[in-house]
């Protein structure tokens, strides 16, 4: 969501993706090319049409989960998208980052299974876990 883009971008984007600067056009190789919706859609689509074609050119999702993100009804949308794309084998794998203290009934019911089962990583605000958090494709 718009709201948790800045985090996206401090802590997901400068660390694993790799893109052209806007600054100074210079490559930065990180592990994944990351579509970011609103970095990367193409104008004159719907943003539900931007999302599922690129989940469906995708090999690992990450879901930034937040109180932002979970209010809005097109990301319950783009999650049942996300999984149904796991079960068919169109994806590898799905990768959920907690960055906020959510109560269980805010989150997507969509999500309550993987919930339950400790299936999503949550963000700490500290150095030492931060350099583990970057390694989370080791443990997806």
């Amino acid at each position: 969501s718009e709201e948790g883009y800045p985090w996206v971008r401090g802590h997901l984007l400068s660390h694993i993706d790799e893109r052209e600067t806007e600054e100074n056009n210079v490559t930065v190789f990180g592990t994944y090319k990351i579509y970011c919706s609103d970095r990367d859609s193409h104008h004159g689509k719907s943003e539900l049409e931007n999302m599922c074609e690129n989940i469906e050119l995708s090999r690992v999702a990450v879901v930034v989960l937040s109180n932002s993100y979970t209010q809005k009804h097109l990301h319950t949308v783009e999650l049942e998208h996300l999984l149904y794309s796991k079960d068919i084998s169109v994806i590898q794998d799905i990768v959920i980052i907690m960055i906020e203290d959510l109560k269980f009934k805010q989150i997507p019911a969509v999500l309550h299974h993987q919930i339950k089962q400790d299936k999503f990583l949550r963000w700490e605000a500290d150095e030492t876990k931060e350099k583990k958090f970057y390694r989370f494709d080791e443990i997806s």
